[in-house]
């Protein structure tokens, strides 16, 4: 979650959003994710926002769309109640305003990793995005590929079935009996 302060000028606080939203897709392109984004009509927006975007990243087994992210803008919504003021002190008298506030949802895991596991999935496992690679390389001893434990293959009307694996699951039942 990120909340950022900008000054109450509305072209300053539209572009704020709008380079939060770049920000978020730049980030899920890193991870191969094909997303959307659905901007929120004004009628169904919740009292303290002014604008939103959700982001949706597709899921290929679900053929569907799902929010990955969000996106708001809440103009001085939230500065008003929590009392944040800026501004410069003159010789006669003080400016001060209220701050304008947007904020970024950049993930939501429970529908985040369905799309990473989807979208970078292939018939042998899943591969690694780019930009996930220094930190699960360290961890795991996986380069580019986490493999399968089951098999994939289409059944009947182009749908993905998941088959046991069986000579793999004999393999690594005997190394776990052997100690390794």
């Amino acid at each position: 979650e990120s909340i950022i302060f900008c000054s109450s000028d509305l072209d300053t606080s539209r572009k704020v959003q709008n380079d939060l939203l770049n920000l978020a897709l730049n980030f899920y392109r890193s991870l191969n994710i094909s997303c959307r984004v659905v901007k929120v009509p004004f009628d169904t927006l919740l009292p303290c926002e002014s604008s939103c975007f959700l982001i949706e990243g597709y899921i290929p087994m679900s053929d569907a769309y799902l929010t990955i992210g969000h996106v708001g803008n809440y103009l001085d919504y939230v500065s008003r109640d929590l009392k944040i003021r800026c501004g410069t002190k003159k010789i006669d008298n003080i400016e001060k305003y209220f701050v304008h506030t947007s904020s970024l949802s950049l993930c939501r895991i429970e529908n985040l990793l369905p799309a990473v596991i989807e979208c970078n999935a292939s018939d042998e496992g899943f591969a690694i995005p780019t930009a996930l690679l220094p930190f699960i390389s360290e961890v795991y001893n996986y380069t580019t590929m986490v493999p399968y434990i089951r098999k994939r293959s289409r059944g009947k009307g182009g749908k993905i079935l998941i088959t046991e694996e069986k000579q793999f699951l004999k393999d690594k039942s005997a190394k776990a009996r052997k100690g390794y």
